[in-house]
């Protein structure tokens, strides 16, 4: 699944005698994307036509309603969320998104509570992390911010630090797992830097395509920040309502 920052839209289709074959279906317009009604039949089925670029395509639906409206994109969360590289950011969601599809697992749905965590912590770790101290690693949390600080070390003593922020910081009803890139001062994190790190780290990659602790946990929610010298990712258990 490319990422691009057109708009995607979802067409509702509710169906009067609850045909299994008409739900809710995505649409990903090329130019720009037209719901038509051009006939009424009896019983409430209509003609509905969908213009998909210079594409029509047609057909009948036993219908009661059928609507369109606007949908998220990926650059809208990144950029609502401010941020500083909303571009990276999309580009390392759909690199991580295209290779678990090459692996044969679902996408995960991005979660806008978790990219705020995800940009939140990105932006600490500029701030107020001293890259390199061996005694506190990148999932730690600085006293800078309205949240419980940590030094997360290599013995998850303070595993509950992390998994609670989006808690912390957000509505999201769950726990959080982090992997996180970085470097020195000066150093510029990008989205193919990251993903290249972490395909070659078998701890980081397990996370990606639930390998290993992780094979019989579904990821429904992931939230990405991309911040100067660091690139992190959060996955969640639970759909983000």
């Amino acid at each position: 699944m490319a990422i691009s920052c057109e708009p995607w839209y979802v067409a509702t289709v509710q169906v009067l005698w609850g045909l299994p074959c008409c739900r809710a279906t995505l649409i990903e317009p090329t130019e720009v994307v037209e719901l038509m009604e051009t006939a009424n039949r009896s019983g409430g089925a209509r003609i509905s036509r969908i213009r998909h670029g210079s594409n029509w395509a047609s057909w009948i639906v036993v219908t009661v309603a059928v609507a369109v409206s606007p949908a998220v994109t990926s650059c809208e969360l990144f950029e609502e969320d401010a941020g500083p590289n909303g571009d990276e950011e999309a580009k390392l969601y759909s690199l991580l998104m295209n290779h678990r599809q090459e692996k044969g697992l679902p996408s995960i749905p991005l979660s806008s509570s978790l990219t705020h965590v995800a940009q939140t912590h990105a932006r600490d770790l500029v701030d107020n992390y001293q890259f390199g101290d061996n005694s506190c690693n990148m999932h730690s949390w600085s006293d800078k911010g309205k949240w419980t600080p940590c030094c997360y070390t290599a013995d998850h003593a303070q595993a509950a630090c992390m998994w609670n922020k989006p808690g912390e910081l957000t509505s999201y009803q769950g726990n959080g797992y982090e992997i996180s890139y970085g470097g020195s001062k000066g150093y510029h994190a990008t989205a193919d830097l990251a993903f290249r790190a972490w395909k070659g780290s078998s701890g980081h990659y397990s996370t990606i395509v639930n390998e290993g602790i992780w094979k019989d946990v579904t990821w429904n929610a992931i939230g990405i920040g991309i911040n100067k010298e660091y690139a992190v990712v959060w996955f969640g258990k639970e759909v983000d309502k």
